[in-house]
């Protein structure tokens, strides 16, 4: 559409701010020469300027007139709206040119400009071990954060189809930039930005380079061998996923989604609700992925919630209780709609997790075969902070077989804490005799035993299996298993009687 002077004086007026003098010299053609609209599209942010300059102090002679740093600033953000149209296959018009759309693209614009020039860091690496159609979702991913020289994300360059439909893009929605089938300036352009602009060029070698990089040293330079002379970014991701990435191998990855969804939770054994809906993301997200690349259709969030709720079986009232909760609420917004809202509403009802819970907070270290062994001053005692020795009392031949480091630490612990180190140096005299009486080695002391009718050989192996019982008990501490409260801790080579 070709604009009118007078819609193009009431446009500089009315949406740009511009007074009658300003907006005349703008127009005129011995002053600035824009009597169109769409003329402006061939200004950048720095001619701009250099106009606004001229215009405010004009050469000498010449009076200067006044424009306001508003007006200054909504026509920059409009030459970018208008730039921003003709790279989508729209033209900028009165309809589509008034400031309310304006100051939305502003906002985008200055997010935009803000990432083209900031250093958006390197593309996600492709080793041998990465999964190939993982990689090219977070090499797309990272694409969309960084802006080239169009402030259009690099993802646009790798898009599907390098061609953009022949027919007119969606209509814009009201009072926005931008259409509902793509929600944003960003997804506009990514989705219609073409391919012939010669600002494509740059922008193509930009992303050869982040290919390059990600594959720099790995058996994929072979594919991209053939793009390096021209540096053509699309052309050797393209060569990649056509030789590592097929349909075949989406079909297939397609199908692991659906088999990781598929997989029933029956609640009796160690494995939390949690896990089991983190599955379904996981799987869900294989789909989302490959769906887009062969006939697969993608759940929607009401399926998705039906389909964990058919991948639950279990007889727990509770989790019963929260899954009629969950049908029931089939409103927008509702759990029946919402994936998470109603995993969620699972994970609180989780029977497993409770009896979990429940087993922690009753474990602690009682003995074996029920008999309390008393390792629990062992354990209270921990790990020194610097050399992580255990904080026990240590019989002299495992004391002597310490590092120096690990000594002082433990002779620092003993002096500042002495009630702890006798009672531990206690402890594990008494846990001698009654593991020697689970065993029934009330016999006669043999030649050469200590005070507790063991020989120093027994003594011995006795001292290295509590040692290595309590080094385990050490490690679950950390984040490992603990066995379960009554059951027998098992030795290495036995026990010595």
């Amino acid at each position: 559409m070709v604009w009118t002077q007078a819609q193009t004086a009431k446009w500089y007026n009315n949406e740009m701010g511009l007074t009658n003098q300003a907006r005349a010299h703008l127009m005129a053609d011995d002053g600035a020469g824009y009597s169109s609209v769409q003329d402006l599209g061939e200004l950048d942010q720095e001619y701009w300027e250099k106009v606004v300059e001229q215009i405010r102090h004009p050469p000498a002679g010449q009076n200067g007139i006044g424009i306001s740093a508003e007006s200054e600033s909504r026509i920059l953000a409009s030459i970018y709206l208008i730039r921003y149209y003709l790279m989508t296959g729209r033209s900028p018009e009165p309809a589509n040119m008034h400031w309310a759309i304006g100051s939305e693209f502003q906002k985008a614009y200055k997010e935009l400009v803000r990432r083209r020039d900031a250093d958006p860091g390197d593309p996600p690496k492709l080793t041998k071990h990465t999964d190939m159609l993982r990689w090219m979702d977070n090499f797309d991913s990272f694409l969309t954060t960084v802006v080239g020289n169009r402030l259009c994300p690099l993802s646009y360059v790798i898009r599907d189809s390098a061609d953009v439909k022949q027919e007119a893009p969606p209509a814009l929605a009201t009072n926005k930039p931008y259409s509902t089938e793509h929600s944003s300036v960003e997804a506009e352009m990514v989705a219609l930005a073409n391919h012939s602009a010669f600002e494509f060029g740059p922008d193509n070698h930009r992303v050869f380079d982040f290919v390059d990089t990600a594959t720099q040293g790995t058996e994929y330079q072979t594919a991209i061998k053939l793009y390096r002379k021209k540096k053509d970014g699309r052309g050797a991701f393209m060569a990649l996923k056509r030789q590592y990435a097929g349909k075949d191998t989406y079909a297939r990855r397609y199908a692991e989604g659906e088999k990781m969804i598929a997989i029933q939770w029956k609640g009796t054994g160690h494995y939390p609700m949690s896990k089991h809906v983190q599955r379904h993301r996981i799987g869900f997200g294989i789909i989302e992925t490959c769906a887009p690349h062969m006939s697969g259709c993608v759940p929607t969030a009401t399926l998705r919630v039906r389909r964990l709720l058919d991948s639950i079986v279990t007889s727990d009232p509770s989790l019963h209780a929260a899954i009629t909760l969950i049908e029931q609420d089939d409103v927008e917004g509702g759990m029946r709609n919402d994936f998470e809202k109603a995993a969620t509403a699972l994970q609180r009802a989780d029977p497993v997790n409770k009896r979990l819970s429940s087993d922690n907070s009753k474990r602690n270290l009682s003995g074996v075969d029920g008999a309390d062994i008393g390792l629990a001053v062992i354990l209270k005692q921990g790990r020194g902070p610097k050399t992580g020795v255990h904080l026990r009392w240590h019989p002299p031949k495992e004391f002597k077989a310490l590092q120096k480091p690990e000594r002082d630490e433990l002779q620092a612990w003993r002096k500042k804490y002495p009630k702890e180190a006798n009672e531990s140096k206690q402890q594990l005299r008494k846990d001698d005799a009654r593991i020697g009486s689970l065993n029934g080695s009330k016999t006669k002391k043999p030649k050469g035993s200590n005070d507790d009718g063991m020989d120093k050989k027994s003594l011995e192996h006795l001292v290295s299996a509590l040692t290595g019982f309590t080094n385990a008990l050490s490690s679950a501490s950390a984040g490992d298993a603990i066995a379960p409260a009554g059951a027998t801790p098992t030795f290495e080579g036995g026990l010595p009687y």
